[in-house]
């Protein structure tokens, strides 16, 4: 299944074009670029002793719960061809967990929302979800 999900991360990624803006689950980008921005900015405004406001919004929760349709959506509206769609979407058919606790697992139950933890074609995914409701806005 791993090598399914690296074939069609690579085919989406050539696919859809992300903003240069977006750092998250991006390839050689990380916290550290935004560290960076946001103190080269802090220190070129206070210098000018001018306001300066940030906003961050915390998506740490969302990865779970990102609906199925919106997904969909997401994948199509980036323009990836329907078949790579189908695909992915096929992923998510009949999608199951159970719940691990000290007395043993829960019998199996189906999950509807969210993203596959521990895919490498999640954070893909997500990145999309995010910039094609970015494009929206």
């Amino acid at each position: 299944m791993k090598v399914i999900e690296h074939v069609l991360e690579r085919r989406i990624r050539e696919k859809v074009k992300i903003d240069a803006m977006q750092i998250g689950f991006m390839p050689e980008k990380g916290s550290t670029d935004v560290i960076f921005t946001v103190l080269h900015v802090q220190e070129k405004y206070g210098c000018k002793r001018k306001k300066l406001y940030f906003v961050s919004v915390d998506l740490e929760k969302s990865f779970d719960r990102v609906p199925r349709e919106v997904t969909r959506w997401a994948i199509r509206k980036a323009a990836v061809d329907e078949w790579l769609v189908k695909e992915v979407m096929a992923m998510y058919e009949g999608a199951q967990t159970v719940g691990r606790t000290t007395e043993g697992d829960s019998k199996a139950f189906n999950v509807k929302v969210g993203l596959h933890q521990g895919s490498v074609l999640s954070p893909l995914i997500f990145v999309i979800v995010v910039e094609m409701i970015s494009r929206e806005l």
